[in-house]
């Protein structure tokens, strides 16, 4: 599934100022880390090798470039009458721009805001996931989450703490869109898209899609 890299919207990114380096650095590319996460005890699942699609920059960079950092989300529901338990998000990703690795990665939960990202479940989490090339097996404290009578969405955010040494990490996304359309946001705008909050991935970018590749484990009653 390797491919040549797409280059949307390059930023050069001075290292320092005076520096005389400078280091550049791409917002799409294609996936071509394809080996998928597969543990036991899965709650929900849209981690598929064959819908691979393109790896979009969901990474806080560092001091220096902070205007950069951008996130991305996707939305699942817990269905009716189900209380679940997320004990472990995994995602796929990938390095370029550099082979990393992250330092750590930031896991937060949130309610459904209209299509969007709404209030913070608990609070972020920042963890050190188990790291295969960008691809994240990440053990979390427990988050419970009840489908109530109807089902409930909820979304879920994965961002890596990647700096200038590290690269850069895409989290990949899927072709086939599952629920409601992935969202992502770069409140600086150092990317020159605009989306300085949530917005529809496809929306933001050029080319890209609207669903990344993800799965939840845990405990459900």
């Amino acid at each position: 599934m390797s491919k040549s890299a797409l280059l949307v919207g390059m930023a050069v990114l001075a290292l320092t100022a005076g520096d005389a380096l400078a280091w550049q650095s791409n917002l799409v590319v294609n996936a071509t880390n394809i080996r998928p996460i597969s543990p036991a005890s899965i709650l929900y699942s849209q981690n598929k090798v064959k819908d691979y699609g393109y790896s979009i920059v969901s990474q806080n960079f560092g001091s220096g470039l902070t205007s950069y950092d951008s996130a991305a989300a996707d939305d699942f529901v817990v269905p009716a009458g189900k209380i679940w338990k997320v004990t472990g998000v995994d995602v796929a990703g990938e390095y370029f721009s550099g082979n990393g690795p992250a330092s750590s990665e930031v896991i937060t939960f949130f309610k459904n805001g209209a299509g969007h990202p709404g209030t913070v479940i608990g609070q972020a989490q920042t963890v050190n996931c188990t790291d295969t090339a960008g691809s994240f097996t990440c053990a979390i404290n427990a988050v419970t989450l009840t489908g109530g009578r109807k089902g409930k969405r909820y979304w879920v955010s994965v961002v890596a703490n990647c700096n200038q040494k590290c690269g850069e990490w895409g989290w990949i996304q899927n072709t086939t869109t599952h629920h409601n359309p992935g969202q992502w946001e770069n409140p600086g705008g150092g990317f020159g898209y605009g989306c300085s909050s949530w917005n529809d991935t496809s929306s933001c970018i050029a080319n890209a899609a609207d669903d990344f590749a993800f799965d939840l484990r845990g405990k459900t009653n």
